[in-house]
């Protein structure tokens, strides 16, 4: 009888143990289950379908090292969609003031005593709304990481930062790019911390909210624009295309594409305007969370002194050009031609930046 009674011991053991792996299985694949996705963190960051107003002040710390500097942000956002934004250095000056009414942008800046006004481009705007437009493209070109109640770690500055419930690192899939790390407000679906690292991975812009208050009271009044009598207005007029080929009848020149780009950047528009100078075309393109442009100029040409005043850069044997290392930014400027200005600007490698540039000149 001991027999029996042994095996049966045995196979309620096994039993129980069947039933713990399962259950173990059902616990492990719920967890996977509950994962968030980019979808879902496309999902979070649409505010198209949200209605909420909040009062904050964000600080912009960018630490490169020739421009070192840090930027109080006043931030009055009210639904349906307008923000606006006063921008302050912490050396004594006066505050630029940015209204976007969901249209249109309104600049005001002291320096020049004048107010801008121009179209509101999202592909270039806000880092929520290109992610949730350009989601595709940075798949493509970026290894996404997501972090649901990331771990405090040390902040870089002493200044207090409001805490994200979600953390998104986007690293580039090839080296000659930034890499950026977002926190989400999990509620609100609004991005409350931006981190991004140069090529060297070294930490170049900060942008953190230091305090938040979601749902205040906020009137019409508090998206007034107010500035000093005498100050200018002027709409910048833009057009924009969505190919080299729709925008050239309308360009006194012909348009002229670089032959090579980084490998992920696609165009995004074509921006066509006069200025006082003379006329100008903006080729903009994106590889989803990074951009380039290249700025052809048609104008009267200086002299020659002051062409050559600050050419730096060879080009080509004949054609040097004016080299800016902005930290994230890199600038280069030439004259390609008589009356023919070339601008390059993009958060990539100087060496990138220069095979374009080759590239224009060929």
């Amino acid at each position: 009888m001991e027999q029996p009674c042994k095996r049966s011991k045995q196979w309620r053991r096994y039993w129980w143990l069947a039933i713990l792996v399962l259950l173990v299985g059902q616990v492990s694949l719920a967890g996977a289950e509950s994962a968030l996705q980019f979808d879902d963190i496309i999902t979070m960051l649409d505010h198209s379908g949200k209605e909420f107003n909040y009062l904050g002040t964000k600080f912009v710390i960018d630490y490169t090292a020739s421009r070192q500097s840090t930027t109080l942000v006043k931030v009055t956002y009210g639904a349906p969609g307008w923000q606006k934004k006063e921008v302050a250095p912490l050396q004594p000056g006066q505050s630029q003031i940015i209204l976007d009414d969901g249209k249109f942008l309104w600049h005001y800046i002291p320096s020049q005593a004048s107010v801008v006004k121009k179209k509101r481009r999202l592909s270039l705007g806000e880092i929520s709304d290109r992610i949730h437009l350009q989601n595709s493209l940075i798949q493509r070109n970026y290894h996404i990481t997501i972090e649901e109640s990331p771990p405090a770690k040390a902040d870089p500055t002493p200044l207090p930062a409001v805490p994200g419930d979600v953390r998104v690192a986007f690293q580039p899939k090839t080296g000659d790019r930034p890499s950026w790390t977002i926190w989400i407000e999990r509620e609100h679906g609004l991005v409350v911390r931006t981190e991004i690292y140069g090529i060297n991975g070294k930490l170049a812009l900060l942008s953190a909210f230091s305090d938040l208050t979601f749902e205040p009271k906020i009137s019409k009044k508090s998206f007034v624009m107010t500035v000093p009598k005498n100050t200018k207005m002027w709409t910048a007029v833009e057009k924009n295309y969505s190919s080299i080929e729709e925008a050239q009848p309308h360009v006194g020149f012909p348009i002229s594409p670089p032959a090579y780009l980084p490998e992920g950047f696609v165009l995004a528009s074509v921006i066509h305007s006069h200025t006082k100078r003379g006329e100008k075309v903006q080729l903009a393109y994106i590889d989803g969370m990074s951009s380039i442009s290249v700025f052809e100029e048609k104008r009267q040409a200086p002299s020659d002194a002051s062409a050559r005043a600050h050419a730096d850069t060879d080009l080509d044997e004949n054609i040097k050009g004016t080299f800016h290392d902005q930290g994230l930014l890199k600038i280069l400027r030439w004259r390609l031609n008589d009356d023919l200005y070339v601008t390059l600007v993009g958060e990539v490698a100087d060496s990138e930046l220069l095979k374009i540039a080759s590239s224009l000149i060929q």
